[in-house]
């Protein structure tokens, strides 16, 4: 794989980054409890860690950041902005973020196949791989707030 192709994959998965990032402050929003809004801070600080992380690796490759949404992406959004606008309670924010981190993995795993088809760098598979973990950890630790509501 080239650096190009490289590149559009590492925005990508940047883009997914973002989506995560404005989906968890807008849940973040609605939450009344406390404890819970702590705990999404916790988790949009480490999607701001990542996006920092994808960033230098597409700076070290000589690749310019492109942060925007594809038309697909851009309805997605726009539908679930609106599914989102009709959450009301902490037990609706728990169970929509679980899914929302779960389509994280699914769609990191992806990207992360993509590159590993290509036998790209393993420095890079490495460091995706473990922000997908990051992932997997926070759905299974917002799955047991969810269940112990």
């Amino acid at each position: 794989m080239d650096n190009s192709e490289l590149i559009k994959l590492l925005n990508d998965f940047l883009v997914g980054i973002n989506m995560g990032s404005d989906t968890f402050k807008s849940y973040e929003e609605k939450l009344e409890s406390q404890d819970l809004k702590n705990e999404f801070k916790k988790i949009l600080s480490t999607f701001a860690s990542q996006k920092e992380i994808v960033v230098s690796q597409i700076d070290k490759l000589g690749g310019e950041v492109d942060e925007s949404l594809g038309i697909g992406q851009e309805i997605g959004s726009l539908f679930s902005k609106l599914k989102d606008a009709l959450i009301t309670d902490d037990e609706e924010v728990l169970e929509n973020a679980v899914k929302a981190m779960d389509m994280g993995v699914k769609q990191g795993d992806k990207v992360i196949g993509k590159i590993e088809a290509s036998d790209a760098n393993r420095d890079i598979i490495e460091t995706l791989n473990h922000m997908v973990n990051e992932y997997r950890e926070i759905s299974v630790f917002l799955m047991k707030l969810h269940k112990g509501n």
